[in-house]
């Protein structure tokens, strides 16, 4: 049975949980979808999260949304599924996401995939999704790259981009263990595949990039580090963060992907933090390496 709430102005909104299909659970939404409703919709799109289907389509094609900004609340809970889950989370866009709503319908789509029907989406959610993420945090001990390895190894495993194994794994211990010398906090190991192309990115608490600093008392940063990366990767690069951090990253390429097969401009712009706003443009690195 579908649940009803009772939104700002006293329209019901009907939230319905169909996962009668294996791997997919279809949410869908019928009513005025007001700001008011939007921790329940969350709520319901994190225990579906937690049931771990291969994908959570949110039908809207019945919805009638009041403002634009209550879609923050699918980008939210698709990064937030990103990050620990994996699971995918698809919109039904119907005639919800039109007129005004169209410019905030194409941001949302930086971050969801969007589709006209119930049909599409269900397709959609069948495919292997275009972008998949994994963080681990990794607190400042020798430990950390050995867990890093050990991580990386599982999840390329999961992800099926064995051949890029060995690669993305030594790439990995190379930017660890250069941040574990310039850095005393915690670190951000991110993983991110676009298709054929894997994002190995460190982020540490040292805001000048590698080979300009060390810890005081600290062996200095080997330079056969950088020289590895540079030949692993087809690119790999260092941007400060917004808050003052800075991350370190290469991107691996799938030796076995054609050119055609990549997006245009996947190998010149993974997709990381952008820089601070002081600078303009991202700062490179002395081991800044392009293809």
């Amino acid at each position: 049975m579908p649940e009803q709430l009772i939104s700002a102005g006293g329209a019901a909104l009907m939230i319905a949980v169909d996962d009668s299909t294996v791997g997919i659970a279809v949410v869908t939404l019928t009513g005025a979808v007001s700001l008011s409703a939007v921790p329940r919709i969350r709520d319901t799109l994190m225990k579906c999260i937690a049931e771990q289907p291969s994908a959570i389509v949110v039908d809207l094609s019945l919805a009638r949304l009041e403002q634009a900004y209550v879609l923050n609340v699918f980008s939210m809970v698709a990064r937030r599924a990103a990050l620990w889950s994996g699971v995918q989370l698809i919109l039904v866009s119907g005639a919800a996401l039109g007129g005004g709503l169209s410019l905030a319908a194409r941001t949302l789509g930086r971050f969801v995939r969007i589709y006209p029907t119930l049909p599409q989406a269900r397709a959609a959610a069948r495919r292997t999704p275009l972008r998949r993420l994994a963080v681990m945090i990794l607190p400042p001990s020798e430990a950390s790259a050995h867990n890093a390895r050990t991580y990386v190894t599982d999840v390329c495993t999961t992800w099926g981009c064995t051949t890029l194994l060995d690669d993305a794994v030594q790439v990995a211990n190379e930017l660890v263990c250069s941040a574990l010398h310039r850095s005393a906090g915690d670190l951000v190991l991110r993983l991110e595949l676009r298709r054929d192309l894997l994002t190995v990115a460190v982020t540490d608490d040292c805001p000048d990039p590698p080979g300009a600093t060390a810890l005081p008392g600290g062996p200095p940063v080997d330079p056969i580090r950088i020289r590895i990366l540079s030949e692993l990767a087809k690119a790999c690069g260092s941007s400060p963060t917004r808050n003052g951090d800075r991350i370190n990253w290469a991107v691996l390429r799938d030796p076995n992907a054609h050119p055609d097969d990549l997006p245009l401009g996947a190998l010149h712009r993974p997709q990381l933090p952008p820089p601070t706003r002081h600078t303009g443009r991202s700062h490179l690195a002395p081991w800044q390496h392009h293809p």
